[in-house]
């Protein structure tokens, strides 16, 4: 989680931009979305939904949000819950806003490294009207089997601000709607 936290934080900003009154919020697991969670305005009227063991935590010690955890059995590598109760718990849930993290970010789609992680976000997006993807640089380079969406399927993809002209072209002619984050401090 300390791994580019100065860049994590700008992207988290960005996105918490994207927040209205009143929505319900599905948080991913993952540490972007672990930085966005410190940063949710406190003032919106807003439930929060995670899997997230390290969202919760952040969540919960800010003591204004009421808060629905998506249980199961926790998958150390994910950081939260995947399996089948996971699933079954968010089937019937309908989020205004999903923050959904990816491993690997191409002009194919979002992948991650986990099967039943992907499966569990696919659940996640088809649920969600607005569906947010926070995602580093280095997340442009790697590859990962488990594919999780589209291009198109992305509501919002936060990309840092110093992303090479040609890559956000290349994303953009995928289908990619982009919002660069604002840098807002060195990392």
């Amino acid at each position: 989680m300390s791994q580019s936290a100065q860049r994590k934080q700008n992207l988290a900003y960005a996105a918490a931009q994207t927040i209205k009154p009143g929505e319900v919020i599905f948080l991913d697991s993952g540490s972007t979305n672990v930085a966005l969670a410190g940063l949710i305005p406190s003032d919106k009227g807003l439930m929060i939904a995670t899997n997230s063991v390290d969202v919760a935590h952040v969540i919960l010690g800010r003591g204004t949000f009421p808060m629905i955890m998506i249980g199961g059995v926790v998958n150390v590598s994910v950081g939260g819950s995947v399996d089948g109760a996971a699933l079954a718990a968010i089937e019937n849930m309908n989020f205004d806003r999903a923050f959904v993290g990816g491993c690997a970010i191409s002009p194919a789609g979002i992948s991650v490294q986990d099967h039943a992680e992907s499966l569990f976000k696919r659940v996640v997006m088809k649920n969600a009207r607005q569906r947010v993807v926070l995602a580093t640089s280095e997340k442009f380079r790697e590859t990962a089997p488990f594919k999780v969406c589209l291009p198109t399927d992305v509501d919002c993809l936060v990309i840092e601000a110093d992303l090479d002209d040609e890559e956000k072209s290349i994303l953009v002619a995928a289908g990619y709607p982009l919002k660069a984050a604002a840098k807002l401090g060195v990392g």
